[in-house]
């Protein structure tokens, strides 16, 4: 309950849009982009993302402790372009 409440505190200036249905066999999906408006300010601190064809690269860098931290994240594109596209057929 409170991640529900949470994510309703996030999302209550935001606006649905361009949703749609997937059926995959016996499954249905539902495919929502939410869209809000947010306050852009500056931030000391810096996170570089470098997404790959098999991982993604972070870089976090916190100046105030003089310290970065780089960490990977492995991962399949290929295995997901495959099932977004399998998904996409059967509309």
């Amino acid at each position: 309950m409170l991640v529900y409440s949470h994510a309703l505190r996030e999302l209550s200036n935001a606006r649905i849009s361009n949703s749609k249905l997937l059926i995959d066999n016996n499954t249905l999906y539902i495919r929502l982009i939410v869209r809000r408006n947010v306050e852009v300010s500056e931030h000391r601190d810096k996170l570089a993302i470098d997404i790959n064809e098999d991982n993604v690269a972070c870089l976090l860098v916190d100046y105030d402790m003089g310290r970065a931290v780089l960490f990977t994240v492995n991962h399949n594109i290929s295995r997901l372009r495959e099932n977004y596209r399998r998904i996409g057929r059967s509309i």
